[in-house]
């Protein structure tokens, strides 16, 4: 109960503030080329993203569209802050210390515009030194 993902903290409402919008217009403002948006190793995105850690029962947990709800909204809010989608980058780790972590599809960010399904997690396959895995997702057009 201490993840600032629990339902529990400010009144089950997503922590979703005005600030990733404002860290990145900082970011543009200081001379930056562009910002990164930390959805990995246990940082708060990730805690929605991770379906051991999130153990919300409204729109932000359960199913894995629902926990990437979190991750959508911050991305777009940076994306707003910054001025263009190609100034932002997302940082995900298919395996973290949290598990239970979403597999970075290789169209992730169109899938998610889109609502599509989401590649299948196959966790034996990562860093198994061939090219299965991450490498040989099927694409979004593919799917």
């Amino acid at each position: 109960m201490d993840r600032l993902s629990h339902t529990s903290l400010l009144g089950g409402a997503a922590p979703v503030s005005s600030s990733a919008l404002q860290v990145a217009r900082n970011a543009m403002e200081a001379g930056f080329a562009g910002v990164e948006l930390h959805a990995a190793n246990g940082y708060l995105v990730n805690q929605f993203i991770d379906s051991n850690a999130n153990d919300r029962t409204d729109e932000d947990g359960g199913r894995r569209q629902n926990r990437l709800r979190f991750l959508g909204d911050v991305a777009r809010a940076q994306v707003e802050g910054a001025g263009d989608a190609a100034r932002v980058g997302i940082r995900l780790a298919p395996l973290s210390t949290l598990n239970g972590c979403v597999d970075a599809d290789p169209d992730l960010p169109a899938r998610l515009r889109q609502g599509a399904p989401l590649n299948v997690h196959e966790r034996e396959t990562l860093f198994g030194g061939d090219a299965r895995g991450l490498t040989d997702d099927p694409a979004l057009d593919a799917a």
